[in-house]
């Protein structure tokens, strides 16, 4: 088929600059995060795979290098790619945006690790997918361009920034 899509997960050891094979990420995917947590393992949440058709995950799985292995953690609770993970200052994930194979999404959930939920936050203004977003130094995450689609516009490349705040929500 045209879609590939792996479960491959692949270390980077800088002190030999070489490349390690890791244990396999549980279902093949890509248009996935992952981003490094504050205790050093990584959290992969959502993307996309094939399935008689482009289907979306809502799963998140954990990796922890420490024992080259994976567990399930609380999946999101809209499935989606394309999307944006940002860790904030207090060692919880900000996930925005994204798509859902219909939507372009504008929610934004957030992730705790310590209690391993996700909490709904201010959606964002915008619906937007393949975006990026940025931890700023005062602990406020902006969200910048991407695809967006507006009934009226249709799909656009979207020239906004949105600012979050883990403070206020």
């Amino acid at each position: 088929g045209i879609y590939q899509y792996s479960n491959s997960a692949i270390l980077f050891d800088p002190a030999t600059n070489t490349f390690l094979d890791a244990a396999a990420l549980p279902g093949e995917r890509g248009l996935h995060t992952a981003t490094l947590l504050n205790d050093g393992k990584v959290l992969v949440v959502g993307g996309e795979y094939y399935a008689d058709g482009i289907a979306y995950r809502a799963d998140s799985q954990l990796y922890d290098p420490a024992q080259d292995a994976w567990s399930p953690k609380a999946p999101i609770p809209t499935a989606r790619a394309l999307h944006s993970a940002t860790r904030l200052p207090d060692g919880r994930v900000l996930v925005a945006g994204g798509f859902d194979g219909a939507t372009y999404l504008a929610d934004t959930r957030i992730y705790a690790p310590a209690t391993n939920t996700w909490a709904l936050a201010d959606a964002l203004t915008t619906p937007r997918r393949e975006h990026t977003a940025v931890l700023l130094p005062s602990g406020s995450v902006v969200v910048a361009g991407g695809i967006a689609y507006d009934p009226i516009l249709g799909i656009f490349v979207n020239p906004s920034l949105e600012r979050f705040d883990p403070k206020t929500g």
